[in-house]
């Protein structure tokens, strides 16, 4: 069978090169998307006996990891569009991979604000805007700075209270050097204002 070579010297180099990395990459998915759970489970604090809304598409782990905890876990795919009516107030509100993913994220946020007890928290996992930007995507301009994400959280009535990425172990090659995910933790702060900063 006729074997044809890409155009270019060193093609066929670069070509495994490349593949080595994805296939590195995919790798890593798993082990970054674990990373995300724990810490998500860490920043929600202590959880037992107390109402928790878990929100996003793909967060069952996340649920029964809370629920293992003790938490009252309810589950919803979209808040702009839940599936049931949601009956708050909840003392902590997850959501993984979700806010950003949405149609409306400052819409989403004012939602969740909403539902979230006065001394409840918050705990938002979302893909890293400054790397996306850095990597060439375009993430919302609601979450695509820090002061379009502090803007569009004081929209919401929530203040951000702490910040972390799921970073893995250094040493270990099959790990990509930065985490695509940042984890927030957010408050209530009684009052909503309107961002003018971004769209909504």
């Amino acid at each position: 069978r006729r074997r044809t070579r890409p155009p270019g010297g060193d093609s066929w180099s670069h070509v495994t090169a490349r593949l080595r990395e994805t296939a590195s990459l995919r790798e890593a998915i798993p082990s970054e998307r674990q990373r995300v759970l724990d810490l998500v489970l860490a920043l929600a604090g202590r959880v037992s006996g107390r109402r928790v809304l878990d929100v996003g598409a793909d967060s069952s782990a996340l649920a029964r990891g809370l629920a293992q905890e003790g938490a009252q876990v309810e589950s919803v795919r979209d808040l702009l569009e839940p599936a049931f009516p949601l009956r708050g107030p909840f003392d902590v509100v997850t959501a993984l991979d979700c806010i950003d993913d949405s149609k409306d994220p400052e819409a989403a946020l004012r939602v969740l604000g909403k539902l979230l007890h006065p001394r409840g928290r918050v705990v938002l996992a979302i893909a890293h805007p400054w790397r996306a930007t850095a990597a060439g995507a375009t993430p919302h301009p609601a979450l695509a700075s820090l002061p379009a994400l502090l803007a569009s959280l004081r929209s919401a009535g929530l203040r951000l209270v702490d910040a972390a990425e799921p970073v893995g172990d250094p040493g270990a090659s099959s790990e990509p050097p930065e985490s695509r995910h940042l984890v927030l933790v957010a408050e209530r702060t009684g009052r909503r204002t309107r961002n003018r900063g971004t769209s909504g």
